[in-house]
C-alpha cells in the first residue's frame, strides 16, 4: 500500500472484518494500523493523509473488525485511565490558553 491510499483503496467498505494474519501484517507494516492496547500518543498520518484505522477483534475467531479512526497526533488511553482521570481530562479538552 503507497502513503496517499484512501480507504476505498484498500479495496472494501468500511467496516469490514480482517480475516487472515498476512492482511493484518500488511496493514500494520503500512501504516494503517498500530497497536494501540498500552495507549499513548498516537504516530502516524493524518486524517487528510489518509488516517490511521481502529480495529478490535471480532466475534469472528482469528479476525478482527473496522471501528474506527485515528489521526497522528492524537492521544488513546484505557478505559480504566480515562474513568480514573475524567475531571482532568475535560480540563485538558476545554483549555482555550493561547498557543504560540
Amino acid at each position: 500500500m503507497q502513503h496517499d491510499q484512501t480507504d476505498s483503496d484498500l479495496g472494501r467498505e468500511f467496516p469490514y472484518l480482517i480475516h487472515d494474519c498476512e492482511q493484518l501484517a500488511s496493514l500494520i507494516l503500512n501504516g494503517w494500523l498500530l497497536d494501540g492496547r498500552s495507549g499513548g500518543l498516537v504516530r502516524g498520518r493524518l486524517h487528510s493523509e489518509g488516517h490511521i484505522l481502529m480495529v478490535q477483534p471480532s466475534r469472528t475467531p482469528g479476525a478482527y473488525q473496522f471501528v474506527g479512526y485515528m489521526e497522528g497526533g492524537e492521544y488513546l488511553m484505557s478505559v480504566g485511565a480515562t474513568a480514573t482521570h475524567f475531571h482532568r481530562l475535560e480540563e485538558i479538552n476545554s483549555d482555550k490558553t493561547p498557543r504560540g
